[in-house]
């Protein structure tokens, strides 16, 4: 990305580089921390449990989009949110969506995937617990991704500490 200013270390302000530091921990482990957390409480998760780490994962993402604007003083265009017009976002997602799903409605046709003992706790969420789970995959997730206009750990990591 051309417009991503990379500086270093000795250049930064300590704060900084603590923000940049604790950011690259949470983008990296928070999730992983969180699910083991949880899976602690129980190992058939409930709605209540899917909603307090689902919940406790977009959390991170706030706490993450915090450190990058108000820490490390950074716009949101370092991560990839804003590079491209939302119109353009949506439309390449539905389109990506729809190329997706095809292949996978056939795949769990042919091979009757989804009928097994893991995917029978789905089957006891509510519709918009499932919905809220999906989306936190779609952004939360990404948001680590810096290739894609989202919010994101892996790519976030990756921006600030593998310039190049």
């Amino acid at each position: 990305m051309a417009d991503v200013i990379v500086l270093a270390d000795a250049d930064r302000p300590a704060e900084q580089n603590r923000a940049t530091w604790f950011g690259l921990f949470l983008s990296l482990f928070s999730m992983i921390v969180i699910r083991q957390a949880c899976r602690l409480g129980s190992t058939e998760p409930g709605t209540t449990l899917v909603l307090v780490r689902e919940t406790a994962m977009f959390a991170c993402a706030g706490l993450l989009l915090w450190l990058i604007r108000r820490k490390e003083g950074l716009p949101l265009r370092s991560i990839g949110i804003g590079t491209s017009p939302l119109w353009k976002s949506l439309a390449w997602g539905f389109v990506i969506a729809i190329a997706c799903a095809v292949p996978a409605v056939v795949i769990v046709k042919l091979t009757g995937y989804g009928h097994g003992a893991a995917s029978q706790s789905f089957a006891k969420l509510p519709l918009w617990l499932i919905f809220m789970l999906v989306v936190r995959a779609g952004v939360v997730e990404e948001l680590s991704s810096a290739d894609t206009p989202s919010i994101a750990c892996r790519g976030w990591a990756w921006e600030n500490h593998c310039p190049g």
